[in-house]
């Protein structure tokens, strides 16, 4: 089941909300550990949101909850604030998931530009209980900096994070003559892959 919520005067979407569940017709038996089984008739109930907040900020949140044990067992939530410009960062993000048994964690992250020239990013990935450990503990952080020139771009980013087995950190020092590069280097992929909506706004042409 999912509902929308369009402006009429825009076509924009401004709210989504889905709700769903997957009923058996055969009883069906589920093996939890190797001499139990239980018996289910449906899924777990999965919900969906979407709402535009503003202009430039919107909220998703995600729950996934189980209606035989009657607790929930999956939830997410994420915040973006983004009035981003062609030249300029506004970018903030404010991320909550939580997995039962598993996994807690917050991961706040952004980029804010300064002037047209001057930009900061950060990052912040904090666990309070993951299934490595039971211990809270910082996943990835990320702090660094963007300096766009006419001539050159320079991107410096300092990052801490949990390989799986070890922590480590890390150094991103590039030096990129326009003309010469592309966005595709190491510190924007990185920078993509941990910031949600981030963008190279560098002209290197």
């Amino acid at each position: 089941l999912t509902h929308r919520i369009i402006d009429e005067d825009s076509g924009e979407e401004l709210f989504t909300g889905t709700l769903g569940q997957i009923i058996y017709f055969d009883d069906r038996a589920v093996h939890l550990e190797s001499n139990k089984k239980s018996h289910s008739d449906a899924s777990n109930i999965i919900g969906l949101m979407n709402a535009r907040v503003s202009d430039y900020s919107s909220l998703s949140i995600g729950a996934v909850f189980n209606p035989h044990a009657g607790h929930g067992m999956r939830n997410t939530a994420r915040y973006r604030y983004d009035a981003s410009t062609d030249s300029r960062y506004k970018l903030f993000n404010a991320d909550y998931r939580f997995s039962k048994g598993e996994e807690e964690e917050i991961d706040l992250s952004g980029v804010y530009s300064f002037n047209k020239n001057f930009s900061f990013v950060g990052k912040y990935n904090y666990s309070f209980s993951n299934n490595r450990s039971n211990v809270e503990d910082l996943i990835d952080t990320m702090f660094g900096m963007e300096l766009d020139s006419c001539c050159y771009a320079l991107k410096v980013v300092v990052r801490n994070y949990w390989t799986g087995t070890t922590k480590d950190n890390v150094l991103f020092f590039e030096f990129l003559p326009k003309g010469l590069t592309s966005s595709n280097n190491a510190t924007s992929n990185l920078l993509r892959e941990g910031i949600p909506g981030y963008q190279d706004k560098v002209k290197y042409e």
